[in-house]
């Protein structure tokens, strides 16, 4: 790695057999990318999740609302926002086809930012990094507030761990699995036992989701945390291999330097988001707004 400053790594923390992910930090892309070649990242086919601050959890937005707190409280929000969203989009869905089936509600539910049980990741670390150093809220000054991270997860061994114990196939789910029916809108509610997250494909319902090669965790009924779950131990053991979920963090002295890195290898607003919003927001930034 050129420079004099190199990518730090804190290793796992483990506490009465329970894990945390590993992190680390990292200040360039080159950084970043030669910490992803060793762990074979062209082979792994990991997915990534770019967030603006670091301290931030992998918890899906219908589980972040203010005054929501157990569960029945998150199954009465579900269905009211479904049942809302369904009669009020009417006048401005050219199709309603989504309609028809409650898991392409769901996904197209999340492309509009309507709270869902579903957490977004991409198949890009190219993306990934662009939506974690362009969601950093900025000072008056034009400074960074706070470090970004970009979580990388392994889909097929957590799906594998997550499914421990049973006749699983192996492999990313998809809507039509009969694995995924538990976590179904109709059905996630009505489990009586604990429901990890679970990696799965979703309908490519817009040009962005193309763009931004797109990839869910879809959760069950719990106000969980990816990274608490992932810390879960069974028969003193962890539950999830070590190697499934891991941390980079990127220090918000280097924010700004790092999207002039991506700007120059021709990541920016309107590659991420293929459209005249994007196109809007990448000039907006180019001409000094």
């Amino acid at each position: 790695m050129a420079g004099a400053q190199r990518s730090k790594r804190r290793p796992a923390a483990k506490t009465n057999g329970q894990q945390s992910p590993s992190v680390t930090t990292v200040n360039s892309f080159e950084e970043f990318l030669t910490e992803l070649n060793s762990i074979n990242y062209v082979s792994n086919k990991f997915w990534y999740r770019g967030v603006g601050k670091s301290v931030h959890s992998l918890t899906p937005s219908i589980f972040r609302h203010k005054s929501a707190k157990s569960q029945s409280d998150y199954q009465s929000l579900e269905l009211n926002l479904n049942e809302t969203f369904e009669m009020r989009s009417l006048p401005y869905a050219e199709s309603r086809e989504w309609a028809k089936d409650e898991w392409e509600r769901l996904f197209f539910m999340q492309h509009y930012r309507v709270p869902t049980r579903l957490l977004d990741w991409s198949g890009s670390p190219l993306v990934s990094m662009h939506f974690a150093i362009a969601s950093v809220e900025l000072d008056n000054t034009g400074k960074p507030t706070s470090d970004a991270a970009i979580w990388v997860l392994d889909p097929i061994p957590w799906n594998n761990a997550a499914y421990a114990g049973t006749n699983f196939p192996g492999g990313v789910l998809s809507a039509k699995d009969s694995w995924l029916k538990r976590y179904s809108p109709s059905e996630v509610y009505t489990q009586n036992s604990q429901l990890p997250p679970v990696a799965m494909r979703g309908v490519h319902n817009s040009a962005r989701i193309v763009a931004q090669q797109g990839f869910f965790t879809v959760f069950g009924p719990q106000a969980e945390a990816m990274e608490t779950t992932f810390a879960k131990v069974a028969n003193g053991k962890p539950v999830f291999p070590q190697s499934c979920l891991r941390k980079f963090v990127i220090p918000k002295a280097k924010i700004l330097s790092l999207r002039n890195e991506l700007f120059s290898l021709g990541v920016s607003e309107s590659t991420i988001y293929p459209d005249l919003e994007g196109l809007a927001a990448e000039l907006k930034r180019t001409f000094g707004f």
